[in-house]
C-alpha cells in the first residue's frame, strides 16, 4: 500500500469568545493515511484552557476497508494496550490502520459493560448495563455496523430464544453474563475452561457452539455485526443532548463538568464517513474537554450522531501501529504509558496482492 506525504497545516484561530461550535478549529497536521482514511492532529484553544485532538475520518464507502471490534486477547475477559491489540491484529491479509479504546470495562477483569459483539459472535449479551458506577440499571447507548457498512448509534437491547430439540422455545436473559440469580443465561468458551455456578450450587452445563450471523442474527448450536458500548450519547441529529443525558443514560456531575480525556466515535449526517476522535487531559498544554465540550467539538467536525466511549487513562489513539496521543496514565517514573483496556475498535484495510 502507498501512503501519501504528510501535509502539514497552521490555520489561524478565531472567535475565541464564541460557542466551540462556532469557531475556527486550528489543525497542526492533515494526512491521508490509506485512501478513504484520513487524521488530523489539532487543537482548540480558549481563552483560559487549550486541547490536543486527534481525529480518524473513514470514508464507508471506500472498498477494502472494515470496521471491526476487537477484545484483549480475543476474550471476554483480559486486558491489552490498543497498540497491542492493533498489531496482533494486523496479519497477512488485514492491516489495522487506525484504532482506539473502545467501550468501559472492569478493570480487574477487562470485561466491556454493555453488549458485545466480535465479527458476528456475540461475547457478551445483556438486557442492560454492567456498570458499576451505575445503579440505575439503564440501557447505554451503544455503537454498532452492519455488514454494508451502514454505521448504528443506539441503545441496543439483547433478545434470544433457546429452541429446544422438541421445539419447545425458552426466552434468554443473557450470554456470558448473569444479573439476577433467576435468569436463564447461556455460555460460550470465550468465559474460559468453566462455567460459572448457579444459585444452588451446580454447575450450569449449557455451552454454545457459534455457527453463524445473518444481519443482525447470531446463531449457535448447543454443544458481523461489530457491537460496542459507550456512555453517553452526545449528539443526536446534529445537536447536542447534553442537557439530557443524565435523566435518559444517568451520567454524573463529576463525570459531566470534568474536562478529562475523552475518546468518542460518531458519524457524518449521509451516514458515509465515520469519526474516531480522541482528547487529550490532565497534563500540561491539554486540559481535556466536558461533555457539553466533547459534543460541541463533535458537531463542529461534522459528527451529526456522536456517542462518548471510556476516556480518563483509557484514551488511545493509535496509527499504523504506533500511538499518536499522549496518555494521561503514568508509570512510576510519572512519564505517560498506554493503559491496558479491555477492548477496541478497529480500521481495517485488506492487503492488496
Amino acid at each position: 500500500m502507498r501512503r501519501s506525504g504528510l501535509v502539514y497545516l497552521t490555520l489561524a484561530c478565531a472567535g475565541l469568545a464564541v460557542p466551540l461550535a462556532a469557531q475556527s478549529l486550528r489543525f497542526l497536521l492533515q494526512a491521508v493515511v490509506v485512501p478513504g482514511v484520513r487524521y488530523q492532529h489539532l487543537t482548540v484553544p480558549q481563552a483560559s484552557w487549550s486541547v490536543s485532538v486527534n481525529v480518524v475520518a473513514v470514508d464507508l464507502r471506500q472498498s477494502g476497508l472494515s470496521i471491526q471490534a476487537a477484545h484483549a486477547e480475543d476474550k471476554l475477559r483480559g486486558r491489552e494496550t490498543v497498540s497491542a491489540i492493533s498489531q496482533r491484529k494486523t496479519t497477512d491479509t488485514t492491516v489495522v490502520i487506525a484504532a482506539v479504546n473502545a467501550d468501559f470495562f472492569n478493570l480487574k477483569t477487562g470485561e466491556g459493560e454493555n453488549n458485545q459483539v466480535v465479527e458476528g459472535e456475540i461475547l457478551k449479551g445483556l438486557k442492560m448495563t454492567d456498570a458499576s458506577a451505575d445503579k440505575s440499571l439503564r440501557v447505554h447507548s451503544q455503537f454498532g455496523i452492519t455488514g454494508d457498512c451502514r454505521p448504528l448509534m443506539e441503545q441496543f437491547v439483547f433478545h434470544g430464544t433457546m429452541i429446544r430439540a422438541s421445539g419447545a422455545r425458552v426466552e434468554l436473559d443473557g450470554i456470558n453474563h448473569r444479573t439476577r440469580p433467576s435468569d436463564v443465561v447461556l455460555y460460550t468458551s470465550r468465559t474460559g475452561a468453566s462455567v460459572p455456578w448457579d444459585s444452588t450450587g451446580t454447575a450450569m452445563d449449557i455451552r454454545l457452539h457459534y455457527v453463524a450471523h445473518r444481519r443482525d442474527t447470531s446463531v449457535y448450536q448447543v454443544v458481523s455485526f461489530p457491537v460496542a458500548g459507550g456512555w453517553p450519547r452526545l449528539v443526536v441529529h446534529g445537536r447536542s443532548i447534553t442537557d439530557t443525558v443524565d435523566r435518559v443514560e444517568g451520567t454524573f456531575p463529576k463525570a459531566f463538568l470534568a474536562r478529562n480525556p475523552r475518546t468518542g466515535i460518531g458519524f457524518s449526517r449521509d451516514s458515509a464517513t465515520l469519526y474516531l476522535v480522541t482528547v487529550d487531559g490532565r497534563q500540561e498544554g491539554s486540559d481535556g474537554m466536558t461533555l457539553g465540550e466533547f459534543a460541541d467539538l463533535m458537531i463542529s467536525l461534522g459528527i451529526y450522531e456522536g456517542l462518548n466511549l471510556d476516556g480518563g487513562g483509557s484514551t488511545a489513539m493509535v496509527i499504523n501501529g504506533k500511538l499518536v496521543n499522549t496518555p494521561a496514565e503514568k508509570n512510576t517514573a510519572g512519564q505517560p504509558v498506554e493503559r491496558t483496556v479491555g477492548n477496541a475498535l478497529l480500521v481495517v484495510v485488506n492487503r492488496r496482492d
